[in-house]
């Protein structure tokens, strides 16, 4: 992600699955090594619970420290302060507002108006489906890796099977896995398709079921 956006022209950047894929986490993760490329930093803006595209610009000044003033248009002024900034905005949750009420706009048409006027202005988005606009650029995050078999996931790293591990242990703290847990342990991440949330859900099942157990509930 940070490759992409040191290409000029990738200045909408939209991370697209399902919910649970992990797109909030890559995204913090992926601003969070890129703010110093930004003279005045990285924001995240959550619209997870807003539901106008009113509150959308609201919650942008909020995020930003920047407060309105006199009776102007507030996009109008959030415009024109963003138009001298050069800033990563991770606006985050998205979709619910792709869609706008009759006669407003919605918030990808408020996106691309933020990215006309203010050009040193880039966008980092998640979402569960595209924008639909052409200058957009789509990044679909997908589960992480399942191991094929268990005689290879006892020692898989950055895979499904040791992100179940981990929050295992964090369940239970005197969780160990055998190696007559492995198989199940696969099999859970394959049900699930690599899927971050999944994994967590069913690894906190490590407290009061086995393994096995586990993957005849899933």
């Amino acid at each position: 992600l940070s490759q992409l956006f040191r290409d000029p022209q990738c200045r909408l950047l939209t991370l697209v699955g399902p919910g649970g894929i992990g797109k909030t986490r890559l995204a913090i993760e992926a601003a969070s090594s890129m703010q110093d490329d930004f003279d005045h930093g990285a924001y995240f803006v959550p619209l997870a619970s807003v539901g106008s595209i009113n509150a959308v610009i609201a919650t942008i000044a909020d995020t930003i420290h920047f407060a309105f003033y006199g009776p102007s248009d507030p996009k109008v002024q959030l415009l024109n302060y963003l138009r001298e900034k050069q800033l990563l905005l991770i606006v985050d949750n998205v979709e619910h507002l792709l869609v706008g009420e009759p006669h407003q706009e919605t918030v990808a048409e408020l996106l691309v108006q933020i990215l006309q006027q203010a050009v040193q202005v880039k966008l980092l988005v998640t979402s569960r489906e595209s924008l639909g606009f052409q200058d957009e650029w789509v990044f679909e995050v997908e589960g992480l890796p399942v191991p094929e078999s268990a005689a290879t996931a006892g020692g898989a790293q950055k895979t499904s099977v040791e992100l179940f591990l981990q929050r295992a242990r964090r369940a239970h703290v005197g969780f160990i896995a055998t190696p007559k847990d492995f198989p199940a342990i696969v099999r859970i991440c394959q049900f699930v398709d690599g899927m971050p949330l999944g994994i967590e859900l069913a690894a906190a099942w490590v407290r009061t079921l086995s393994c096995d157990e586990i993957t005849q509930q899933i």
